[in-house]
């Protein structure tokens, strides 16, 4: 591990009523001059228009784009979970909450605890997930971590290093940085995931960033991490990095992952299975 002084602040991202529900609410209004006919209507109505929906698809560049509408959950939080991958956040004014998620599996799975009562699933086909490899870091927000990637030997805020604050490369096309989650809210769930062409993954140097203040000399915080290269069937492990011993002035510990190397022995993995199946 090595020190920085310099600190940069991680970014913020950021009906119908059926045909016999109205039969009968017409049969009430022809048979009785009372109000409460209306009223029975108006709250089956409610009760139709109120289940949450999830929508999940494919888009460009294998990323999910996930669609939740909740109409009667306006500003409550939710918990999204893809594979290893998980984050809080929550609904606007409306019940209402879009993300795009960059795919860890071609067969991919996203599920979305809403409340604390209300679980909705979708999938949906990345038929070009392969194409892309990804490393993904979540944490909890009491800790200020960043995935930090490098790409053709730049250095610390030179062309090719992308972060949450500059995610992507115009020099390297396909290539970005998505940032998920929101500090808001109790035990909020931070993540951000690194993607890269996996034609250029060999390229790449990827860090870990621990951003720490003179409050959080001598402690010990904890991430995890998870891509979707498979190799060592490992999907997520835990990190632990120390802030130095008190006392110590603001600053960041950097922690370089493995991520180019075990990218390219995937490639040599595929390339000799593929001549295998050539020969």
């Amino acid at each position: 591990m090595a020190d920085h002084t310099q600190a940069a602040a991680p970014a913020t991202l950021d009906k119908t009523t059926g045909p016999e529900l109205a039969s009968l609410a017409l049969d009430a209004a022809l048979h009785s001059a009372s109000a409460t006919a209306p009223e029975v209507e108006d709250a089956a109505q409610q009760g139709d228009t109120c289940a949450p929906v999830l929508h999940a698809a494919a888009m460009v560049d294998a990323l999910i784009e996930l669609v939740l509408d909740a109409p009667c959950h306006p500003d409550t939080r939710l918990v999204v979970s893809h594979n290893d991958l998980a984050f809080s956040a929550f609904t606007d004014s409306d019940g209402g909450y879009t993300a795009f998620i960059p795919a860890l599996s071609a067969d991919a799975k996203i599920d979305v605890f809403l409340s604390d009562d209300i679980f909705l699933q979708s999938s949906v086909e990345i038929p070009d997930a392969e194409d892309h490899q990804r490393v993904a870091l979540q944490w909890d927000g009491t800790a200020r971590f960043a995935l930090h990637a490098y790409h053709n030997g730049a250095a610390y805020g030179e062309n090719g290093h992308i972060h949450a604050q500059k995610p992507f490369d115009p020099n390297l096309d396909d290539s970005f940085l998505i940032s998920l989650g929101e500090l808001r809210g109790p035990e909020p769930m931070i993540a951000e995931i690194y993607s890269v062409p996996t034609a250029r993954a060999g390229q790449s140097r990827v860090e870990v960033e621990l951003h720490y203040t003179e409050h959080h000399c001598g402690q010990d915080f904890s991430a995890f991490l998870s891509d979707n290269s498979q190799v060592q069937n490992i999907h997520m492990k835990e990190i632990s990095i120390a802030a130095p011993e008190c006392p110590a002035e603001a600053g960041m510990v950097v922690m370089p992952l493995d991520f180019a190397s075990r990218h390219a022995f995937r490639l040599q993995i595929l390339s000799e299975m593929l001549g295998a199946m050539q020969e």
